[in-house]
């Protein structure tokens, strides 16, 4: 008995299932340098917000020429990477790709959009390429909360370094601090170090040789009691000597034990209130510097007092005896006394 031949799926069949599936697919024909749109699923069509014949049977880069450049991904390189599906025949994955949708109730307001796209080829019976389906899943809220956790990280990273604050974290388990570029720049290590993680050791050996007993005892009692460690020392980092407060805790988990602080460089308030308090100091000498000049002008001038009091005192001392004598000798000569010859 003669078997019978499969039945076929007609064309219109098969592009009826195409356009219903549930997921947001578009199939381009795999020959460059139009790869032009073939078909695309009812929810595409809808998700997108173009009506089907502005988008079938046109090239790809002519429908989305207006796509905003993002993480460096263009029309020009979702096109390179229709290349690539093309001599590999594997998916290629462009994760996130902009397109804004017009808004349902205004289409001429667009809302903005991110896709997460993926590339897979079709292939003939020999084996080539002949058509690519690119999936689009919409993963703009992802995206969004992405982009905002980056922003925050950024803007975390920056105001730690503006501040010239370090962050670490200390698997105690396995020995190892993992810490921001603003820890590296402290300690004086470099900023690849500290993110790939250094052992507590090394940390030890920057502190200078009298702190660093003090601040593993401090460290130790904040492990054993689980209180805070808060303690202010000073690093040796690039031949210079630095002022750091660290603060930190332990944090239980799981079995795992991890103690995260920060580390803030204080140098430059410490060198400002040394300065100060060398200026208080030296308000202080000056003070009472001034103070002992007045007190030995003030004894010069009670001197000067006692010699014009004794200078006058001297003076009349030694007039008053010349006053009289004067008197009697004019008396003499006078004649009270009687004559006096030329000899007296």
């Amino acid at each position: 008995m003669q078997e019978k031949p499969a039945r076929t799926v007609p064309t219109n069949d098969f592009q009826n299932i195409f356009r219903q599936l549930p997921s947001h697919k578009l199939l381009i024909r795999a020959v460059g340098p139009d790869f032009i749109i073939e078909d695309a699923t009812n929810s595409y069509i809808a998700m997108i917000g173009l009506d089907r014949d502005a988008l079938v049977g046109k090239p790809y880069t002519a429908v989305f020429s207006d796509a905003n450049q993002l993480n460096n991904l263009s029309v020009r390189e979702i096109t390179r990477a229709f290349r690539r599906v093309i001599r590999t025949a594997q998916p290629h994955d462009l994760h996130f790709f902009r397109h804004d949708v017009p808004e349902s109730d205004n289409p001429s307001q667009l809302t903005e959009r991110y896709w997460h796209t993926v590339l897979y080829p079709t292939v003939n019976e020999s084996g080539k390429v002949v058509h690519i389906v690119q999936t689009l899943t919409n993963a703009t809220r992802e995206f969004l909360a992405t982009r905002a956790l980056e922003e925050a990280q950024h803007h975390l990273e920056e105001a730690l370094e503006a501040g010239k604050v370090g962050s670490w974290s200390w698997d105690i388990g396995t020995d190892v601090i993992v810490g921001n570029a603003g820890l590296a720049k402290i300690a004086g290590i470099s900023t690849e170090e500290a993110k790939n993680g250094f052992s507590l050791k090394k940390l030890i050996t920057t502190i200078h040789k009298d702190d660093r007993e003090r601040v593993t005892h401090a460290l130790q009692r904040a492990i054993k009691t689980g209180t805070t460690f808060d303690t202010e020392f000073r690093v040796i980092a690039n031949a210079r000597t630095r002022w750091l407060i660290g603060r930190g805790r332990i944090l239980d988990g799981r079995g795992a034990s991890r103690f995260s602080g920060v580390a803030v460089d204080v140098t430059e308030r410490r060198d400002l209130q040394a300065q100060i308090d060398l200026a208080r100091r030296q308000d202080r000498l000056n003070r009472a510097e001034a103070k002992m000049l007045q007190e030995r002008n003030s004894e010069l001038q009670a001197l000067s007092r006692t010699k014009e009091e004794f200078v006058a005192l001297a003076s009349h001392q030694l007039r008053t005896p010349a006053t009289a004598v004067k008197q009697y000798v004019s008396m003499v000569l006078q004649g009270y006394a009687g004559t006096i010859t030329d000899l007296q």
